[in-house]
């Protein structure tokens, strides 16, 4: 507070109610951004993710940055070898089944040797074994009977087509 005196009267005037607001002439890019920040609606934080990724992406771009896998995306990659090196140990081969047996732990959080133990895993490797598994031919295999003198002479008797080379078994059989 001041005080003046002008003919005879003292008069208080008030410095401290009004403050003056000072505005420089150019304005920082900061005090840009803070003001567009309030006017501007709120962003969702989705938004703002996506905003700040392609911000990011945008800027290595422009410095050449090459972004090297971390040391954890290593570290999953090894580990998927000793799990599938210690399912080899216990005798799961096929890639499928070590596909499952792997699945199944990462699910439940445990190693894969627990898990191979367990029924539900068990059951599992074994239906899809029995898929894997061919159902047994009905017939016999040309090869066979080919080769086998006595069903050559069998065939000839039924008047069945043989090949010279198994006419050759078939009389050399036949004569004893």
């Amino acid at each position: 507070m001041t005080f003046q005196i002008e003919e005879g009267e003292a008069e208080v005037l008030d410095t401290e109610a009004e403050e003056v607001e000072e505005t420089p002439a150019e304005e920082s890019e900061d005090s840009k951004e803070t003001k567009e920040t309030k006017e501007a609606p709120t962003e969702t934080p989705d938004a703002k993710r996506a905003r700040l990724k392609r911000q990011l992406e945008q800027h290595e771009k422009k410095h050449g940055f090459k972004e090297e896998p971390s040391v954890k995306d290593k570290g999953t990659d090894s580990d998927e070898r000793y799990n599938r090196l210690a399912l080899r140990q216990e005798g799961v081969v096929e890639k499928d089944e070590q596909n499952i047996v792997i699945a199944y732990a990462e699910w439940k959080g445990i190693d894969v040797v627990d898990a191979i133990k367990l029924p539900a895993v068990k059951v599992e490797l074994q239906t899809l074994r029995a898929k894997d598994v061919l159902a047994p031919s009905s017939r016999t295999s040309g090869r066979t009977t080919a080769d086998d003198p006595a069903q050559l002479s069998k065939l000839y008797k039924a008047g069945k087509y043989l090949t010279p080379d198994q006419m050759k078994k078939v009389r050399k059989h036949l004569r004893g």
